[in-house]
């Protein structure tokens, strides 16, 4: 919710597997919540302390570890995902749906296997009473859906579980006939833009690419690739697998315009 793709795309530039026989699993919610550890020597002190005011603050709650000196540190974050990204009191639709499944495009575009938590499919909401009577933090993420309760929810069109079910599924058929998404394809990280999310997948065989461009950011934002200093194919035609919208670039080098939250899967023609 910061709006900056900085601090994740430096990351993202260092990652190497051991060896090519192994990949990565990446995830980003699990069925005890948001992990922190794993933020610890990325993000700075500063920065996992708003996560944890926003997780409070949205309605969830915060699990800690005492540490050897006896001071305590956020361990975990019980709370959905799609509200630790959306105010539960300030909901806006269309801009919540589209802000939770940009975090799911940025998974579902790196290198590796995604690990999908099925309360991700359809946008889980915080389950208090799940937790209230318990006691248990972890419980919050952890409501358990009747047949009829989840058949009621997708067949709503304007439930947001339905949208971001729908819009799931739309991108889990796109990437899976895209070889450039194999978990042991290539990958290039882009960094022009701090709101942008930008990464190039390579097939194994390097016979198809994709540009995977995600704004992570409340602005609009235009920009500018210039095709041969960035090894990207100059081609004067690119097809959106998301929007399924082709887009015309007569001298090969890319121009457009992304919406907040937007995300693209951009593949030369």
């Amino acid at each position: 919710r910061t709006g900056d793709a900085s601090v994740l795309s430096r990351w993202s530039t260092q990652l190497k597997t051991p060896s090519p026989a192994c990949t990565f699993f990446n995830f980003i919610a699990s069925h005890d919540g948001i992990g922190v550890r794993p933020a610890e020597g990325i993000l700075s002190s500063d920065e996992i302390e708003a996560l944890v005011s926003q997780t409070l603050k949205h309605g969830g709650e915060v699990s800690y570890k005492t540490n050897s000196d006896g001071t305590k540190s956020a361990y975990e974050l019980n709370i959905t995902l799609y509200d630790m990204l959306n105010d539960p009191a300030k909901a806006d639709l269309e801009n919540d749906v589209r802000r939770f499944l940009a975090s799911q495009v940025i998974m579902l575009s790196i290198e590796g296997v995604p690990g999908i938590y099925f309360h991700s499919l359809i946008g889980a909401r915080n389950c208090m009473p799940c937790y209230q009577q318990p006691g248990r933090a972890r419980s919050i993420n952890r409501k358990k859906l009747t047949l009829e309760e989840l058949h009621h929810q997708l067949n709503e069109p304007n439930n947001h579980a339905n949208l971001v079910f729908e819009g799931y599924l739309h991108l889990l058929n796109q990437r899976r006939q895209c070889a450039a998404f194999h978990p042991q394809a290539s990958q290039t990280i882009l960094e022009f833009d701090q709101r942008i999310f930008s990464v190039i997948r390579t097939s194994q065989d390097g016979s198809e690419r994709i540009l995977c461009l995600v704004n992570v950011s409340t602005e609009a934002a235009t920009i500018d690739l210039h095709a041969e200093g960035m090894s990207l194919p100059q081609s004067k035609k690119w097809t959106d697998l998301i929007a399924n919208q082709v887009y015309s670039f007569p001298n090969g080098d890319i121009s457009l315009k992304l919406e907040p939250y937007q995300s693209m899967w951009l593949q030369p023609s």
